[in-house]
């Protein structure tokens, strides 16, 4: 039986896993067992960390490693662009998803937050956007390491595209930086299929 799951493709897992924890969890909150299955969350919240923790290491690595290879300088501009009007095009889809989704259901209605209500300290400005100027100046990263940790994942994409160029404009003396960013990007993959292999019982759970 464990032959023919390890055999099995990954979605076809994923699927059981996804069924099985409706099921599962379904009768266990019949039965009045909701302890048991609450002490598996641990295990899910373990998987969701995982996968946060993958994207950070993939950006970064992927995009520096395929600057690398090209070595035509018009190649490289063209991905730049591609790579900007990508991560814009799929912000522009998230907002709008965003958007049609809270016009639905319209989350939050009724609910009132001090801060916000009372205009105190830390109450957000509704009227506040931001400008084009705010948008470049942001895009170069002041501290990568910080935009690193704090997931701002257009400003990790910009300091890998100028690492990449970079190490391009080195020549040879570049060469072990770059063979150093290609081997990452394999060790990244390796990490991101062991955790998709156990991505059935992080569902699960």
């Amino acid at each position: 039986m464990w032959q023919s799951w390890k055999q099995m493709k990954l979605w076809k897992q994923i699927m059981i896993a996804f069924s099985l924890a409706i099921l599962i969890g379904s009768l266990l909150k019949a039965a009045g067992l909701k302890d048991i299955a609450i002490a598996m969350q641990p295990l899910g919240l373990v998987f969701v960390n995982a996968i946060k923790m993958l994207m950070v290491p993939i950006i970064f690595t992927t995009i520096i490693s395929g600057v690398t290879s090209l070595a035509d300088s018009q190649k490289l501009g063209r991905m730049g662009i591609k790579t900007f009007g990508f991560y814009m095009l799929t912000t522009a889809f998230a907002v709008f998803i965003g958007l049609l989704i809270g016009g639905l259901i319209s989350p939050g209605v009724g609910i009132s937050l001090p801060d916000a209500a009372s205009g105190g300290a830390g109450a957000p400005d509704p009227d506040a956007a931001m400008s084009i100027r705010d948008l470049l100046v942001g895009l170069v990263p002041a501290n990568p390491i910080a935009s690193m940790a704090e997931g701002n994942v257009l400003q990790i994409i910009v300091f890998a595209l100028l690492i990449g160029l970079s190490i391009n404009l080195a020549g040879k003396k570049g060469a072990i930086v770059r063979q150093f960013f290609d081997s990452a990007t394999e060790v990244v993959f390796k990490l991101v299929h062991i955790i998709m292999a156990l991505a059935p019982f992080g569902i699960f759970a």
